[in-house]
């Protein structure tokens, strides 16, 4: 068994209640080919799913796995995204609406 990493960011609990729980379905979602959308919030919570997705998504697989709720981010993570294409879902900034949103765009 792997060993078993405590991840807390800033908040009072964790985001999944055992990691190696949530690694294992990712595992057993994504060698189904099933895309996964995990909601994540801070950069430890944000890490591990990345690292859980490098480690069990199959080699060559076009499925787009998300990242959800994400409100910060430390910029040595961002590149991941692009090299593992894990599609980063931001809510607009909390007070505002999405119109007014500059990661919003309106169709054309």
């Amino acid at each position: 068994m792997a060993a078993r990493t405590r991840l807390h960011g800033q908040s009072t609990g964790p985001y999944w209640q055992d990691p190696y729980d949530y690694t294992e379905a990712v595992r057993i979602l994504a060698q189904a080919g099933v895309q996964t959308a995990t909601h994540a919030i801070g950069d430890a919570a944000i890490r591990h799913v990345l690292d859980t997705l490098a480690k069990v998504v199959p080699a060559g697989s076009t499925v787009r796995h998300r990242i959800e709720h994400i409100e910060t981010l430390p910029s040595d993570q961002v590149p991941r995204f692009a090299e593992l294409g894990v599609v980063a879902a931001m809510p607009p900034p909390p007070g505002t609406s999405a119109a007014a949103s500059p990661l919003v765009t309106a169709p054309t």
